[in-house]
């Protein structure tokens, strides 16, 4: 008799598209990843993690959205914009580094900090949706930040 692992598909609660006032709740430790652009090589990646204003109706807690891309901060040459990263980080302080600053940058100095986030909805072929980043932007003058809940666990401390 066949023996068949079948993958569950599991329905989450999404927040709706649109602009919402976020802040970064963790950011999880880099990871060795299989470099899908260049076959045989490897990268570090680095996922970033945000908590919502918008609350879940099926937990009663904010929703999170997460973003995981390569872990560089390159600055890029005039004009280019340099890394996802980078263009994140730059985003979402409205500061430009340089090289130097941004090599040095500690991405866990972003913890805490409010922004407005861009969530957009896509579908894969199978039918299933996820809402993704779509930008990061520093508040606007007289925006009220929110704080990541106090009882929040980042994912390395979580058992």
């Amino acid at each position: 008799m066949p023996i068949r692992a079948t993958r569950k598909r599991i329905e989450y609660e999404l927040p709706g598209e649109g602009v919402y006032v976020a802040a970064l709740a963790d950011v999880t430790e880099p990871k060795t990843e299989a470099d899908k652009f260049n076959p045989g090589e490897t990268k570090e990646t680095v996922t970033l993690h945000w908590v919502l204003e918008e609350i879940n109706p099926k937990t009663g807690r904010p929703f999170e959205i997460q973003y995981k891309c390569a872990l560089s901060m390159f600055a890029g040459k005039a004009g280019s914009g340099g890394s996802n990263l980078y263009k994140l980080v730059k985003s979402m302080t409205g500061t430009t580094l340089t090289q130097e600053e941004a090599d040095d940058f500690d991405l866990e100095s972003l913890l805490g900090q409010a922004c407005q986030l861009s969530v957009v909805h896509v579908t894969t072929d199978d039918g299933r949706t996820f809402a993704n980043v779509g930008g990061v932007f520093p508040l606007k003058a007289g925006m009220s930040p929110i704080r990541v809940p106090e009882d929040y666990q980042r994912r390395k401390d979580r058992t």
